[in-house]
């Protein structure tokens, strides 16, 4: 039975008027419409009748319901029955409706009486054309108003229709809505289907939203740039009316273009939003998903809660979101699409505090959900202070961007216990996420460590096992078969702790983090932290601790510290692949460090960065006037003028190098050789103190035969007599460094000369220079072996004698050569100084003296000394130097420098009479041309030998010299 209404003369969509009873609203045919053009004069609905021969009266009331909404806009209507045959049309015709004339019959027409055509049967006026499809809109409804859109199910009445639609243009062409049924003044004008068009969809949900508060059905949230609006799902007339809540039959899928068909007969159980039927994927939620872990489209996926209530979790009013109290554990604890689960259905296994179970407050204290399911996981940037939102497009624990974004994330909370992020070497640093696992309900690892890491070098998975700080599963097993420590399953490159389990054993089993402190970035702060590391290899890092210990080196306390360590090493980027060296003088200003990007014992351009970090120290006030290390001690002070301009200071001799090709101090730490010199590990020498561990080692790599160095230097240390530089030569206790005569850091090709005494550029004269030394009393540090001629003689009496004036104040290099000799005394040429010598004129024996005498003259002719040269020389085979010093000659008035101390000093056979010495056992007159001699010499005595020469021949020397 129709629900029917009781007509009212103020409804204002109303033209009939009331009648008696309660039969509702008046249906009979609007007496202004005449039917014209039929089939022909003779027949029912012929012209001039109000009948159509082919519809009955009832049909057409349709169009005098048209009428009725359209008032007198229209004057010619064709009649609905054209696809009959009819040919007629329906015109305004007659007096329009007034105070005296009813527009309406009171009776039916003649010629229907049947029971269809009694006002009492006849149906609404819009089920009476939109029950059937017009044009090419669809039917809305059934005939009996089922499949409408009433409130409570109820069937459809005219009046309910015109609460949505503006009939004021109807049968224009569209469809024409109130924007708010309960204030129609706007109308919204719909032009196409809402089902696939999102513009129009957008229109209706706005007039949707109006009776149905989106606070109680808010719109669908899902993932992409397409937002579904209620038409996606809803359809505004069902007439075939097999769905609850006028589901539509066929919802059209935006991803696959295809319309599915949908079945949503109950809530749960069969037909419901996904009823689990394998063979036909047809329930509400199933027919879009395209990417869900559940509930797909096509079957696919595990069961998730398959025939039950799925709006008891994902509510209309939340947009489908979960939102119960458990509602985030219910599905995150199952895989969601490619997402893993984060928890389990008790809590356990998220970032609760202090260990405890998670529930929904915990999840919305880190995470945004305002676009929950849109395809990207959203965290509040500060959890403490909601207001910026991180929006993460990858997996933190794999992409290095994800997990940088995370890092103020997870300080804002951990920040008061300083877990400073992981310091390592290389252009990838690790961030929180590297090692611990915000969620992980399969790992039984302590602190949320992750039970599997990725190890970026060798791009691969991990295993991890942390299940105690100390002992088994603790931050690194022993075992080289299941190498699953915290610390152990990334490192590569370390000395202990490898990733395959190889490497030196180290506190293994123990608490890492007791020398390795995660508020340092797991940087070593003990006390010994550097020594306990760098004493054995790091990667291709050498060990460095044992270099403190060596024969040369900076720091020469017992025991190296932290503080020495840092005096030099700048350590905010500790473990990142670099060294990283600090100037002392502004040790603070990260523009001064020096970040060397290759060895500088390989590299001459890392090696000469270095300049400025040395001099720093060596300066005139050494580390900022006071001592740099815990051992108290100044550095030797360079003058960096004096460098810039030295002949090492130039090209690729930098402070720093290998000491063969480039540089000269090869470590700073110790060296095997004196002065830190390169190479620091010369190789250990069969005979204590080979020349390898010394200055002359490192020299003699450039000023060798094939240079760069324009001298050879070493072929002359090589000669027979030398001065002891070499550790092998010094093995008598006689000590002198090549650094004595020249300071590396000042000499020049000019001025190559240092003052032995104060090690700075020498500025004397080259007689001066070699009488610091041989003077009787050398330099500290310079020491003359027992042998040598020349040991324990003060030479400093050279100064004012005949070769002395007579040579000039070159007169020592006029004899001697600086460095070494084939000859005796480092002389330039052979002088014999054997007794008993066989000597022929000629065979130079006396070479040496023949450089600046002339041999026939002194040894054949005549002179003061009479023809005793020859006697002496050739007959008694004497050498020149048992009666003459070269270097003085004791009575200054002696022009022959003829003094027999030297022959004394080294026992020749010789002995002084009557009170002489080796000073006064010879005497001459120049000026009376006449001497004698007391000495018994070859036991022929002298008591004494008068010489009384005829003739006097002196040369003056000054005339070649």
């Amino acid at each position: 039975m129709l629900r029917q209404e009781q007509a009212s003369d103020t409804d204002p969509y109303s033209q009939s008027r009331p009648v008696g009873g309660s039969h509702g609203w008046v249906t009979r045919p609007c007496r202004l419409l005449k039917h014209t053009g039929g089939p022909g004069p003779d027949s029912p609905g012929g012209p001039g009748t109000d009948q159509c021969p082919v519809i009955s009266w009832r049909d057409t009331y349709k169009v005098s319901t048209l009428c009725r909404a359209l008032g007198k806009l229209v004057a010619l209507v064709v009649c609905p029955c054209v696809m009959s045959g009819c040919s007629g049309v329906w015109s305004l015709g007659g007096a329009p409706p007034g105070d005296d004339a009813a527009p309406y019959d009171d009776t039916s027409p003649s010629g229907d009486q049947s029971d269809d055509a009694s006002p009492a049967s006849v149906e609404l006026p819009c089920l009476n054309c939109h029950a059937s499809p017009m044009g090419r809109r669809r039917a809305a409804v059934e005939e009996s108003g089922a499949g409408g859109h009433t409130f409570g199910g109820e069937l459809l009445t005219d009046a309910q229709c015109r609460l949505c639609h503006d009939t004021i243009q109807h049968a224009w062409g569209s469809v024409r809505l109130w924007r708010n049924p309960f204030r129609p003044e706007a109308v919204i004008e719909v032009a196409g289907d809402p089902s696939k068009d999102p513009a129009e969809a957008d229109k209706v949900s706005d007039f949707c939203s109006a009776c149905h508060n989106r606070a109680d059905y808010a719109v669908h949230q899902v993932s992409g740039d397409w937002q579904p609006a209620c038409t996606a799902c809803h359809d505004l007339h069902d007439p075939d009316g097999i769905n609850l809540t006028l589901v539509s039959g066929l919802v059209y899928n935006r991803t696959l273009d295809i319309d599915k068909a949908v079945v949503f007969s109950g809530r749960t159980g069969s037909g419901s939003f996904d009823d689990g039927d394998p063979t036909v994927h047809d329930g509400i939620c199933q027919v879009c998903h395209t990417d869900t872990f559940y509930h797909r489209h096509n079957g696919a996926g595990p069961a998730h809660f398959d025939g039950e209530d799925c709006a008891r979790c994902h509510p209309h009013n939340a947009g489908f979101m979960s939102t119960d109290e458990t509602s985030c554990l219910i599905c995150h604890s199952r895989p969601q699409g490619d997402r893993r689960a984060i928890t389990d259905a008790s809590g356990t296994g998220g970032h609760a505090l202090q260990g405890g179970v998670l529930v929904e407050a915990d999840c919305a204290v880190c995470h945004e959900m305002t676009r929950h399911r849109q395809g990207a996981v959203r965290l509040w940037g500060d959890p403490n202070d909601p207001s910026s939102v991180i929006e993460l497009g990858a997996d933190p624990s794999v992409d290095a961007v994800a997990a940088g974004q995370l890092i103020p994330f997870c300080e804002a909370c951990h920040e008061d216990v300083d877990f400073a992020v992981h310091q390592v070497s290389g252009d990838w640093q690790p961030a929180c996420t590297a090692c611990h696992d915000l969620h992980d309900p399969a790992s039984a690892n302590l602190a949320l460590v992750s039970a599997s890491i990725r190890n970026q070098t060798l791009n691969i998975d991990k295993p991890v096992m942390f299940s105690s700080l100390t002992g088994l599963g603790s931050f690194s097993t022993s075992s080289a078969v299941d190498p699953d420590g915290i610390c152990q399953v990334c490192h590569t490159v370390t000395m202990f702790h490898l990733h395959d389990g190889t490497g030196a054993p180290h506190q293994e089993g123990e608490d890492c983090t007791a020398c390795h402190t995660h508020d340092t970035g797991f940087v070593p702060d003990a006390s010994v932290s550097c020594s306990i590391c760098h004493s054995l290899a790091q990667g291709a890092r050498r060990p460095i601790g044992g270099e403190f210990d060596l024969a040369s080196r900076h720091v020469r306390g017992e025991a190296i510290g932290n503080a020495d360590c840092t005096v030099c090493h700048e350590m905010t980027a500790h473990q990142q692949g670099r060294v990283r060296l600090r100037n002392v003088d502004d040790p603070e200003n990260p523009a001064s460090v020096i970040g060397l990007s290759d060895s500088p014992l390989s590299s001459p351009a890392q090696a000469a960065r270095l300049e400025p970090f040395c001099l720093a120290c060596h300066d005139a006030d050494g580390a900022r006037g006071a001592a740099p290390f815990t051992d108290g001690a100044i550095p030797p002070p360079i003058d960096a003028g004096l460098w810039a301009s030295a002949s090492h200071g130039w090209g690729q001799m930098s402070c720093f190098g290998n000491g063969r090709v480039f540089g000269c101090h090869g470590t700073g730490h110790g060296s095997m050789k004196a002065d830190l010199l390169a190479p620091w590990d010369a190789s250990q020498p069969t005979l204590e103190g080979d020349m390898l561990r010394e200055q002359e080692g490192l020299c003699y790599s450039c000023h060798d035969a094939d240079g760069p160095a324009a001298t050879d230097i070493e072929s002359q240390f090589a000669l027979a007599t030398r001065h002891n530089v070499s550790s092998l030569d010094q093995a008598d206790g006689s000590a002198v460094e090549c650094t004595h005569c020249h300071n590396p850091h000042e000499v020049t090709n000019a001025t190559s000369l240092t003052d032995p005494d104060s090690g700075r550029l020498w500025t004397g004269s080259s007689e001066a220079f070699c009488l610091t030394c041989h003077d009787g009393s050398p330099p500290a540090g310079v020491s003359f072996p027992p042998t040598s001629p020349g040991t324990g003689f003060d030479k400093s009496v050279f100064v004012g004698t005949t070769h002395d004036s007579e040579l000039g104040e070159s007169s020592c290099r006029h004899c001697h050569r600086p460095h070494g000799s084939s000859h005796l005394a480092m002389l330039k040429d052979r002088y014999v100084v054997a007794d008993y010598n066989e000597y022929s004129t000629g065979d130079g024996d006396f070479a040496a003296c023949w450089l600046c005498h002339d041999e026939e003259d002194t040894i054949e002719r005549e002179n003061a000394f009479e023809y005793r040269h020859e006697k002496h020389v050739k007959d008694e085979r004497s050498p020149c130097i048992i009666c003459h010093d070269v270097h003085a000659g004791y009575d200054a008035t002696e022009p022959g420098l003829i003094d027999m101390a030297y022959a004394v000093r080294r026992g020749y056979d010789s002995v002084f009479i009557s009170g002489a010495d080796g000073s006064t056992s010879f005497w001459i007159d120049d000026w009376e041309n006449e001497g004698n001699c007391l000495v018994t010499c070859h036991e022929e005595e002298h008591d004494p030998q008068d010489y009384d020469p005829e003739s006097l021949d002196t040369t003056d020397c000054s005339a070649c010299h």
